[in-house]
């Protein structure tokens, strides 16, 4: 009987140390916590640091130590081999506060000098703290680096913004305290607000007889005009700094934008649609990964208020025919009448 217990002893223990060994092989790809790291051997994952960071973007930085991931290569490791080639490496990261899922953001590409990639990061949110480790998985394995936090920035409240581009931006449009402030709606070359935006109400056009004396339109340009048919000709296609609301209301360096400083700031900056302060809009980042947020506030088109919360339209000082100038209209350049009121957002060298 002494011989049977020890047996049945032997067998349990046996069946125990299989499980046992069972569970730890069992690492899951999917691994979705930053706190449950499958692997013991940190040296492998070394989280780098944040190279640059915007309002929603990073650049970061992580190192892969292959030779502690392939012991028996000496220190010899061929990049080419399909063992190597099937590592998968990169970071992951989640706001600091909450229970959001890490990201897998995976990176392509090691140095050839020492084995670090980099790893752009996108669609964060402004002013929030983000922790981020980086990742190594070879194997069904995941390798993690110590955990590393950075914070986004948020917008500059007032002031000139600097996007990397050829001006500086207002942070703030015409009118407004705060970069989701509407601000001001204004007709084109005027500056001041009014109740009602017309032809007939427009500071530079009067009324067009037929020939028998009676009005045939409010549209008769009486400045910034480049052809007869439309008014009285001056060749004017940029506004002076008297009619430029920017240059009147701000005063110093401050102006409306050109047409081709709205391009730039279209072909040159990243437009991401978001909501700020509770306020719909856009954000900008310029090429330096600055940021400015242009609120969608709409249009003013007689007495009504139109696209407000929807879209965003902006003037520049540019006339684009006689009777319309260029304005932005959210992401890409368009015309409207001179008489609409639309908003402004300043810029200066």
């Amino acid at each position: 009987m002494k011989e049977l217990k020890y047996l049945q002893k032997l067998f349990f223990l046996l069946v125990m140390g299989f499980s046992l060994c069972a569970l730890q092989a069992c690492s899951s790809d999917d691994d979705e916590t930053m706190d449950d790291p499958s692997s013991n051997t940190k040296d492998i994952a070394v989280t780098g640091e944040v190279q640059s960071y915007g309002c929603t973007t990073a650049d970061i930085t992580g190192y892969v130590n292959l030779n502690q991931l392939f012991p028996d290569s000496k220190g010899q490791i061929d990049w080419g081999s399909l063992a190597v080639g099937s590592v998968k490496f990169g970071v992951e990261v989640a706001p600091s506060s909450g229970e959001e899922s890490p990201r897998r953001i995976t990176s392509n590409t090691l140095s050839d000098d020492n084995r670090t990639f980099t790893a752009k990061v996108d669609k964060l949110s402004l002013n929030t703290e983000y922790k981020y480790r980086t990742f190594v998985q070879y194997g069904g394995i995941y390798h993690y680096g110590e955990h590393q936090t950075f914070t986004t920035k948020d917008l500059v409240k007032s002031g000139a913004v600097d996007l990397g581009l050829s001006v500086k931006w207002a942070a703030c449009n015409v009118g407004a305290s705060s970069p989701q402030g509407y601000g001001g709606y204004y007709a084109w070359g005027e500056t001041a607000e009014k109740s009602n935006y017309s032809w007939e109400t427009y500071k530079w056009s009067e009324p067009k007889y037929d020939r028998w004396g009676n009005v045939d339109s409010y549209d008769w340009i009486t400045k910034y005009c480049t052809d007869d048919y439309y008014g009285y000709v001056d060749n004017k296609t940029t506004l002076a700094p008297t009619d430029d609301v920017a240059s009147v209301k701000l005063g110093g360096s401050w102006r409306m934008p050109t047409k081709s400083e709205f391009e730039e700031l279209i072909d040159k900056c990243t437009w991401v649609q978001i909501s700020y302060n509770d306020v719909d809009g856009r954000l900008i980042t310029g090429p330096n990964g600055n940021s400015i947020f242009l609120p969608a506030a709409g249009y003013r088109d007689y007495t009504s208020f139109d696209d407000r919360g929807s879209d965003g339209y902006y003037w520049s000082a540019t006339l684009e025919y006689n009777d319309a100038a260029f304005n932005l209209s959210d992401n890409y350049g368009n015309w409207s009448w001179r008489y609409c009121g639309l908003t402004v957002r300043p810029v200066k060298k």
